[in-house]
């Protein structure tokens, strides 16, 4: 399990913004470095050398860590909704999906993961002791499931044996990734404005996304009786 850090902010990180994630690398310091935050301040000419990710306002997306080795890890902040060209839904409404459109996202981020193991050269079979964490506050809307329920179900198929942390009432956070733990847990809150400025801009600075990164995003078209799915 991963430990908590107390330290204080300001806290530098890397941004995962929503529907964005990818294999990321980090340069980690060498004995000639004074000290980890001597690389940090390199951020504007090395992101890598931020050796903290993170990302915040996971509401019902789904954001999720997983340590590969010393000095690479997946993060992604994965949205997925339902689009109906007959209605205009509002948010969180369009997170809501039925039993058969779940198990067809649930098998996309699946093969979405393990495609994403072979282009960078995973262990093919996550390895134990290795960190995995994600959050994903809203599962259900009136009894009914949201979209982050089948993510989430993708991602445990994934991982197979190896356990995953789930962050109870946490919309985001932030993993320092040499040292295995989580430096700050941005708490839920449903009052939040959603596009309201970042409420990780008074933690200090971040650092968006690296180039390297895919989209996470998984869009699917309602069946009706007219439509077929889209996927």
């Amino acid at each position: 399990m991963l430990e908590y850090n107390k330290q204080d902010l300001p806290i530098p990180f890397r941004m995962v913004k929503e529907g964005r994630g990818g294999t990321f690398g980090f340069h980690l310091p060498t004995p000639s470095d004074h000290a980890s935050e001597v690389a940090e301040k390199k951020f504007s000419h090395d992101r890598a050398s931020i050796l903290r990710i993170g990302t915040y306002a996971c509401r019902t997306c789904v954001g999720f860590y997983y340590k590969i080795d010393d000095e690479r890890c997946f993060f992604a902040h994965i949205d997925a909704f339902v689009t109906d060209p007959e209605s205009d839904a509002i948010p969180p409404e369009d997170r809501l999906i039925s039993d058969a459109e779940g198990k067809d996202l649930q098998a996309r981020v699946l093969a979405a993961l393990k495609e994403e193991a072979y282009r960078y050269s995973w262990s093919w079979i996550p390895l134990a002791g290795h960190k995995a964490v994600a959050c994903c506050p809203q599962l259900v809307l009136g009894g009914r499931k949201l979209a982050g329920q089948y993510v989430l179900a993708a991602i445990r198929e994934f991982l197979g044996d190896l356990s995953l942390e789930m962050l109870d009432d946490a919309d985001g956070f932030i993993v320092e990734h040499q040292k295995d733990t989580i430096d700050h847990v941005f708490q839920y809150d449903k009052t939040a404005i959603v596009g309201h400025p970042p409420r990780a801009v008074g933690l200090g600075y971040y650092v968006p996304r690296d180039q390297q990164g895919d989209k996470w995003t998984f869009e699917i078209v309602r069946v009706t009786d007219k439509r077929r799915m889209s996927v």
